[in-house]
């Protein structure tokens, strides 16, 4: 398997050119000259199987993170090679290339551009550079080569890592006209770049969300992690099947009288008919078929009391009672509550609910009736389409549908004059939902053995009970994995169920807390038909349709051992880290029953990717918590024979002094400029932050109301500042509930510009020339080399450092002149056939004694070029990865609106 951090890039051979021109192509053209290509050809088998397809256009747009880049600020952030930004300052990314692959929906980008940002002095220094987008089952991630500036003041070069990893679980793009797109792709921290954030986040913080437009196919990629079920799931094998069926639009279990009941349409007839087959062997029992014509929702529901077989047919029930000897005998009961749009069977009072259009109708089986039941109308509401409904008592019922405007409803069977009285359910909208106002409603409702429960469309459960003499949610939602459930069916005896998904073709099945996914193979786009095309029996056995052209069957899936069971989950902790204290333990534990082996796993934040805690293989874990945990996440894997199962998760959550992330700056402006003073706080809870300023050796608050200042938060702008503000001292209260710090003292300079003319005698002028040029020299083309003299040393990012030998600065002239030494020389391209062997090497080219002249806003870089003179390089204020950075010795700079030694080719 091959990891998403993987990059592989093989440089094309160009055609034999003169060197004039092979050197032009390096510096102006490196996309021509280092063009990803495939260097040999596929195999026979290869070529058999889908090639990916390629990806040419399209952009991916991401922020890195909302309040990262303001508390930068846009004067700190430098975006080059291409990027650009969007109106709301998130950096818009255009696709370079890529590809797509059909069989496991794998998405990979490469990105134009590359991002730096720069802060504190250049304390915090960082750059993303060749960046990529990677969407697969394994690890979708964005990747980035990424250097940043440690606390050492090194440069540490953390090499091609995952930036952000993005748990795209619940997400799925949109296909239209040839393009994919995806947006809202969540994205959170990687653990291998949060120390890049010099310490403002820790990993698995959240992120900016990403959007994804491109020209191509798409779809969701398949997962290829560990398969893990939940806790106590029921595991179920394939057990034969019913061949040769087509159109099957229901399915009904009857366990106890060992007979199966199939609707569906012969071939080569039109109409369905029900059909008896043998519950065991799945053989067609010998008794004639029987018209069953109404093939829509709600479909057929089982009455275990009687063996009844209904369905719906207008106002009234078409019931068919099954006999070996005489096969299936109909009967109609009018149930008149209108259009019956539910049917449902309350197994605690062996009775049948329908849900009509005008009211509700109990059915209770009574001999003296012609059709068996006794029926009792109740009116007062109506009931619409995929309304289900739960007995909870004999004189109330809850009922829910997908729709906002009725959602789930207690609902009263008023004895006294045969109405119904409805009382709306809170707390029961699924947040996760994908349409909220509709689809977040329950559309489920079903009874277990400890009380009822509602399901919507996403196919996770809450619960439901009466508290202080109201029906409520009296829990969070259990989750399951995100689907498109519709309806379900319940067998009574242990109350497990079945939901049937719409688009994913799956069944789910539920049995108390546990579930699981049976995916069903062959299940063609017009399988469940309405949804109704599965049923489960009393003994657990599940049945459902699968109806494409080439494959038209019932499949039967048997019940083969249930998952370990979690009879003590690991429990929320939280621990509280006071002044001085970096670390404590905290303890959590587990049970399980039928586990053979357990091991616990951990992840940073909500979304992350688990992995093993080595040598945790215990009932118990003691985890050293730090600042860093807070929102760790912990759970324990058990594993039987049958399945390997989760306990719930357990979040730790850590609260720790406050501290200062991020320093405020001294601030120096001139007069009538604004100041704007920074800090980054940490703590958790998270800190208040009160700006104060010393006055009379005393620190007084700054208040909002004061109109020469503007406090937001972590930031403090002190408006029109003036000289008699010089030597302003300013610094920031951080509050926890665990306690009170204080951030250094920032001092304010307050002075007009300086107009003496100094000389420049110390410091760096750092220039890369161009990376694709420093690239193309060390690929398998050039086969060339680069090689230093006179004090010029090679950053870790692969830039040039020149030291500064002299020069002068004028703040009233606006003009600068900054003169470097040593030497940088490049060489490649040794012999044939590029030149001839007298004229090697064939590319030599020095660059020395740069010299850097300011007049204003723009400056120019001429440094010594051998062989021949190049004219001189022209650059303006806010540079690109490849122009050059300047830190100087004493004098002061010239007012460029840039800071010092910045520039920007044009």
């Amino acid at each position: 398997m091959t990891s998403s951090s993987s990059r592989w890039r093989a440089l094309a051979r160009p055609p034999l050119t003169p060197l004039l021109v092979l050197l032009a192509l390096a510096l102006l053209l490196p996309a021509f000259v280092a063009a990803p290509a495939r260097a040999a050809a596929a195999s026979p088998a290869a070529a058999a199987a889908a090639a990916p397809s390629a990806i040419t256009e399209g952009t991916v747009v991401w922020g890195v993170r909302a309040s990262f880049r303001q508390y930068i600020g846009a004067g700190g952030i430098t975006v080059g090679d291409g990027l650009t930004t969007n109106d709301d300052g998130e950096f818009v990314f255009d696709v370079s290339g890529g590809s797509y692959d059909a069989d496991s929906k794998r998405l990979q980008l490469d990105l134009v551009g590359s991002v730096h940002f720069e802060a504190h002095e250049g304390a915090l220094d960082m750059t993303f550079r060749n960046l990529e987008l990677v969407l697969e089952g394994e690890r979708p991630a964005i990747l980035a080569d990424v250097t940043s500036r440690a606390l050492t003041g090194e440069l540490v070069d953390f090499g091609h890592v995952p930036v952000v990893d993005i748990p795209f679980e619940g997400k799925a793009p949109q296909l239209a006209g040839g393009r994919t797109v995806w947006t809202g792709l969540p994205s959170v921290l990687a653990e291998e770049t949060a120390p890049a954030f010099a310490g403002f986040y820790q990993a698995g913080s959240s992120m900016d969300t990403i959007d994804i437009d491109y020209a191509g196919p798409g779809g969701v990629p398949v997962y290829t992690a560990e398969n893990v079920v939940a806790s106590g799931a029921p595991m179920y094998e394939p057990a034969g099947a019913i061949e040769g069926l087509a159109s099957v639009s229901n399915v009904v279990a009857d366990t106890a009288r060992g007979v199966l009941h199939v609707q569906h349409v012969p071939a080569g007839e039109n109409a369905a008919v029900l059909q008896a087959y043998d519950y065991t062997t799945l053989a067609p029992l010998p008794t004639p078929t029987v018209p069953a014509a109404n093939q829509a929702y709600p479909g057929m529901v089982l009455d275990p009391g009687n063996g009844v077989v209904l369905m719906a047919q207008g106002s009234t029930l078409a019931g068919y009672r099954y006999d070996a000897q005489a096969g299936y005998t109909p009967v109609t009961v009018d149930t008149t509550v209108g259009t019956v749009v539910e049917i449902g069977y309350d197994a605690p009072r062996d009775r049948v609910l329908v849900l009509g259009t005008s009211g509700l109708a109990v059915l209770t089986h009574d001999a003296a009736e012609p059709t068996g039941y006794a029926v009792t109308a109740y009116t007062g509401l109506s009931f619409s389409d995929r309304e289900s409904v739960a007995g909870v008592s004999a004189t109330a019922v809850i009922a829910t549908a997908a729709s906002a405007r009725k959602g789930a409803r207690y609902i009263r069977l008023m004895a006294s004059d045969k109405t119904l009285v409805a009382t709306p359910i809170p707390g029961v909208a699924d947040e996760k939902a994908n349409q909220p106002g509709q689809f977040d409603q329950p559309t489920m409702a079903f009874r277990d053995n400890t009380g009822v429960w509602l399901s919507a469309y996403t196919g996770s459960k809450i619960r439901v009970a009466a508290v202080d003499g109201a029906y409520r949610a009296t829990g969070p939602w259990l989750r399951a994995s995100v689907g498109s459930f519709l309806a379900d069916r319940k067998e009574h005896v242990t109350n497990t169920a079945i939901m049937l998904d719409f688009s994913g073709r799956r069944v789910r099945v539920w049995k108390d807390d546990g579930w699981a996914d049976i995916n069903v193979p062959n299940l063609g786009s017009g399988s469940f038909f309405n949804n109704l095309g599965g049923d489960i029996g009393t003994d657990q056995t599940v049945f459902v349709a699968s109806t494409t052209d080439d494959d038209r069957r019932v499949l039967r899936f048997r019940l083969k051992g249930i998952a370990p069971t979690a009879t003590t989950a690991p429990a929320d902790a939280t621990v509280q880290l006071d002044e001085g204290v970096v670390r404590k333990d905290v303890t959590l534990t587990t049970e399980f029953t039928d586990a053979d082996s357990l091991r616990w796993q951990t992840r940073l934040g909500s979304t992350g990717k688990f992995a093993d805690v080595p040598g945790a293989t215990g009932p118990s874990l003691t985890w050293p918590a730090t600042s860093d945990d807070n929102g760790r996440q912990f759970r324990v894997l058990a594993t039987n024979e049958h399945a390997t199962a989760t306990s719930p998760t357990a979040t730790l959550s850590v609260e720790f002094f406050p501290r200062v992330a991020a320093q405020p700056d001294d601030v120096a402006t001139a007069p009538g400029d604004d100041a704007l003073f920074k800090v980054m706080p940490a703590g958790n809870p998270y800190p208040s932050i009160t700006w104060q300023r010393r006055v009379g050796g005393l620190w007084q608050s700054i208040g909002a109301d004061d109109e020469s200042v503007v406090v937001d938060g972590g930031f403090l702008t002190l408006r029109d500042t003036t000289a008699d503000q010089a030597g302003l001292k300013v610094r920031a209260k951080l509050t926890n509930a665990l306690g009170t710090t204080y951030s250094r003292v920032a001092t304010l300079d307050v002075a007009e510009p300086s107009t003496v003319k100094r000389a420049i005698d110390g410091g760096t002028l750092t220039w890369g020339v161009k990376k694709s040029f420093r690239d193309y020299l060390a690929g398998p083309i050039a086969h060339g080399t680069v090689s230093l003299d006179g004090g010029v040393t090679q950053n870790a990012d692969g830039t040039f450092a020149f030291p500064v030998t002299g020069g002068w600065s004028d703040p009233a002239a606006g003009t600068a002149e900054v003169r470097m030494g040593g030497t940088v020389r490049f060489t490649g391209h040794d012999g044939p056939p590029t030149c001839a062997v007298e004229h090697s090497p064939c590319l030599a080219l020095r660059i020395s004694d740069p010299v850097l002249r300011v007049d204003g806003d723009h400056g120019v870089l001429s440094p010594t070029w051998s062989p021949r003179t190049r004219p001189p390089t022209r650059w303006w204020p806010t540079r690109p990865s490849s122009s050059p950075r300047s830190t100087l010795g004493t004098g002061p700079q010239a007012r460029t609106g840039s800071p010092p030694g910045r520039c920007r080719r044009r």
